[in-house]
């Protein structure tokens, strides 16, 4: 936000790895330490509706130098985190 290049431009500040909506809530089901089977139910999806996120992060690496240092993983662990410092 600082880097007069980005003036006026929008990054992926993500992780270069492709995930499912699935994935990532199961991430999520971990993360909060829930016991129960993780399981899943949901409509029939829009004909096109995004099946997978695949971020392109080239444009973050190349304008600013940005490359994620953290997983996925971690990355949920820490907004968990800051969700529990909020409501505490």
């Amino acid at each position: 936000m600082e880097n007069p290049v980005a003036a006026n431009e929008d990054f992926n500040i993500s992780v270069n790895r492709p995930t499912t909506v699935v994935e990532l809530a199961k991430m999520v089901w971990e993360a909060v330490g829930r016991k129960e089977k993780f399981a899943i139910e949901h409509d029939v999806p829009y004909e096109y509706d995004v099946k997978n996120r695949i971020p392109d992060t080239e444009k973050a690496r190349s304008m600013l130098g940005f490359i994620a240092e953290i997983s996925l993983e971690d990355s949920v662990k820490e907004v968990l985190e800051y969700v529990r410092n909020q409501k505490a």
